[in-house]
C-alpha cells in the first residue's frame, strides 16, 4: 500500500508541475507550496536517515573544486566575448525579494526531497523503477520550472536552445545528483546547486558566450564530477589488480571521449579557427554530398583561388559552394561560384565580407539528424 501512495504522490506533483509550466504560469508560490506538502507526506512515507559521512569529505571537496573551476572557466570565456548584467545587479533594481528568495527556497526544499525519496526503501524491482523514473521527472520539471523554459516549435532555434541549454542539461545534472544524494546526502547536492543553478544570483554580469559551448560544459560537468567521486569512493577499498586495470581503462576511455566531444562542441560553435558546419543541399553533390559536415578554416583576408571551396553568407545562409571565377573589382578581388552539381553559375557576386571560411575536410554521412530536425521541424 505504501509503494503505491508513493507512486500516485509522484503523479499528482508530476500533474501540479506540469500544469504550471505548460500553461506558462511560471508561479513559484504554486511549486514552493506542492513541493512542502510533497516534503510533509515523502517523511511520513519513506521516513529519514542520516546520510552516510563515509568519503563525505573527498564527495564535497570534488565537487566544490569541479563546480567553482567550470564557473570561473565559463566566465574566463566572457573575456573572450562580451558580458551582460545579471540577477544579482537586478535584485535590487528590479525582482522583487520574494522572487529570489522562492528560487533559493525551492531549489532548498527540492535537494531535501531528493534526499528523502531517493535514500529511503522503495520495495520490489519494479516499483522501485517507476519511482526512480517519476522522481526523475519531478526533478527535471522542477528545473523547467525555475528556468521558465517550455520547448517551442515556431523554430528551429527554439527547439534547438530548448533541448541544448535546458532540457539536456537537466537530465545530466539529475541523473548525477539523484546518484549524488542516495550515495552521499545532501550536503554535496546543496554545494553543486549553489555553484552551477544560482550563481547567477551572486555575480553582477554573466558572460555571453555560446550557446553549444555553454550547453556542453554544464552537460559535461556531471559526468566528470560521478567519475572522480566513484574513483575516489572504489579506491577506500583494496582493490584486485584485474580492478585497477580496468579502472585505469575507463579513465582513459572517459578522457578519450571527453577530448573529442570537446572538439566537436569547439567546431559546432564556430568560436575557433576552424568551424564545422552540416549541408543541407545537394548543390555539391559529388564533392560534398547532403548530410555531410564540412570542416572549414575562417577567413582572414587571404587570396583565394579558383577551384577553393568557400562558407559565405547570403540573406543570413551559409553556402558551401565552389569559386568558378574570381576578379578584381573596384579595390578587391570578388568571386563567382557555383555548385559542383548545379549546371549554371550562381546568381550572385561574392565579395569579401560575405566569406566565412575555406573548406579543409568533409566528414562523411554525421550531420544527417541535424539536417532531418531541420527539414522537417
Amino acid at each position: 500500500m505504501k509503494n503505491i501512495s508513493k507512486i500516485l504522490l509522484n503523479i499528482i506533483l508530476i500533474i501540479t508541475l506540469s500544469i504550471n509550466i505548460f500553461n506558462k504560469l511560471y508561479d513559484n508560490r504554486i511549486v514552493l507550496i506542492a513541493l512542502a506538502i510533497y516534503l510533509v507526506l515523502a517523511y511520513l512515507l519513506y521516513g529519514y536517515r542520516r546520510p552516510n559521512k563515509r568519503n563525505l569529505e573527498n564527495a564535497i571537496l570534488i565537487v566544490f573544486l569541479g563546480s567553482f573551476l567550470t564557473i570561473s572557466i565559463f566566465y574566463f570565456m566572457g573575456t573572450f566575448s562580451e558580458f551582460s548584467r545579471n540577477y544579482s545587479y537586478m535584485l535590487y533594481k528590479y525582482l522583487k525579494p520574494n522572487v529570489w528568495i522562492s528560487v533559493f527556497a525551492i531549489v532548498f526544499l527540492t535537494e531535501f526531497v531528493r534526499y528523502i525519496t531517493c535514500s529511503g526503501p522503495k520495495g520490489s524491482k519494479l516499483t522501485t523503477k517507476i519511482i526512480y523514473i517519476s522522481l526523475f521527472i519531478i526533478f527535471v520539471l522542477l528545473d523547467l520550472s525555475l528556468s521558465k523554459k517550455v520547448l517551442n516549435v515556431s523554430s528551429f532555434n527554439n527547439v534547438y536552445e530548448f533541448f541544448a541549454l535546458t532540457f539536456c542539461a537537466s537530465l545530466t545534472k539529475n541523473v548525477f545528483l539523484m546518484w549524488l544524494t542516495n550515495k552521499y546526502g545532501y550536503i554535496p547536492c546543496y554545494i553543486y546547486r549553489l555553484i552551477i543553478d544560482l550563481y547567477v544570483y551572486f555575480l553582477p554580469i554573466v558572460p555571453k558566450a555560446n550557446m553549444l559551448i555553454q550547453a556542453c560544459m554544464f552537460m559535461i560537468l556531471p559526468f566528470i564530477l560521478y567519475k572522480f567521486v566513484d574513483g575516489t569512493r572504489k579506491e577506500r577499498d583494496i582493490p584486485k589488480a584485474k580492478d585497477v586495470r580496468k579502472r585505469w581503462w575507463d579513465r582513459v576511455e572517459t578522457a578519450i571521449l571527453l577530448i573529442i566531444f570537446t572538439i566537436l562542441a569547439g567546431l559546432v560553435s564556430r568560436e575557433f579557427k576552424y568551424s564545422m558546419i552540416a549541408v543541407g543541399s545537394g548543390s555539391m553533390s559529388g564533392t560534398i554530398e547532403k548530410g555531410d559536415a564540412i570542416i572549414y578554416q575562417k577567413y582572414k583576408g587571404e587570396l583565394l583561388h579558383e577551384g577553393d571551396i568557400i562558407v559565405f553568407k547570403i540573406d543570413n545562409t551559409l553556402i558551401v559552394h565552389r569559386i568558378n571565377k574570381k576578379f578584381f573589382l573596384g579595390e578587391e578581388y570578388v568571386y563567382m561560384t557555383k555548385g559542383d552539381a548545379n549546371s549554371s553559375v550562381d546568381n550572385w557576386i561574392v565579395e569579401s565580407n560575405m566569406i566565412v571560411g575555406r573548406v579543409e575536410k568533409r566528414i562523411r554521412y554525421i550531420a544527417w539528424p541535424s539536417v532531418w530536425i531541420n527539414e522537417n521541424y
